[in-house]
């Protein structure tokens, strides 16, 4: 394990699937809750993670365990980005579609929403059904910030690796 950066009172703690800079425990976002303890975490930060996550649903009810009561999350991914570090990139997701991972169900609230750095999406090839799509934009990132309000009310049992063989690199 890494040593543990404590900036004006603030512990960080870095995870990741795989061993590198400033990961102090190597392991499975969607297994946060095997890796620490109960109400753990004030605020937990993602940063372009979430887009290679097999099952983000199952980290949301994770991070719902980790955090303390009024704990905070900022999570940014992207809503409209190439596939990139395959086979393990998985989703996008739109403003709209945190409400779906962070709702009373699973134990949260949604602060706010953002979208970044706008993109044109353009076509490889162009037919009647993509007329107009080059004029409309995409966002490079869709972040969320929300708020831990309560105990999640869901659970969900499955495993990724259970699901996909190569889920993950190991």
């Amino acid at each position: 394990a890494g040593q543990v950066i404590e900036v004006d009172g603030l512990e960080y703690v870095g995870l990741d699937v795989l061993p590198g800079q400033n990961v102090d425990v190597v392991g499975d976002a969607h297994a946060l809750d095997e890796h620490f303890g109960p109400g753990t975490f004030d605020y937990i930060y993602s940063q372009y993670t979430f887009e290679h996550l097999l099952m983000p649903w199952k980290v949301a009810l994770a991070m719902n365990t980790v955090m303390k009561p009024g704990g905070l999350a900022l999570i940014g991914t992207h809503q409209t980005v190439g596939h990139h570090d395959m086979p393990w990139d998985y989703w996008r997701f739109s403003q709209d579609a945190w409400k779906g991972l962070f709702n009373q169900h699973t134990g949260f609230e949604v602060v706010k929403t953002e979208y970044t750095e706008p993109v044109f999406i353009v076509p490889f090839y162009n037919s009647d059904w993509h007329d107009g799509f080059e004029g409309a934009a995409g966002f490079y990132g869709s972040y969320v910030i929300v708020r831990k309000i309560g105990a999640a009310q869901e659970r969900w049992i499955g495993s990724p690796r259970t699901v996909v063989r190569d889920a993950y690199p190991e």
